[in-house]
């Protein structure tokens, strides 16, 4: 398994805490977190779209000192978290 491999299952299936210092993210600031997975439903551009918000989430993320992306900061402030 490649370390890109290891690195995107460990962020798919990490807790995550919600906006405000919530246990969880609820149903809204989840969807609003993953919302730009919808752009693969665009037929020809939304690969290319979906490639560079992907990139953007990973230049927002290590940027940020608390890790956070802008798809984070547009659901509210969640954070995912290390057990």
């Amino acid at each position: 398994m490649s370390s890109t491999t290891s690195a995107a299952t460990w962020s798919a299936s990490a807790p995550a805490d919600g906006a405000g210092g919530a246990a969880e993210p609820d149903l809204v600031e989840s969807a609003k977190r993953n919302a730009y997975m919808l752009l693969n439903l665009i037929p020809w551009l939304g690969g290319l779209l979906w490639f560079i918000a992907a990139i953007g989430i990973a230049v927002t993320v290590s940027s940020s000192p608390s890790k956070q992306g802008w798809h984070d900061k547009f659901a509210g402030g969640t954070q995912l978290v290390k057990d």
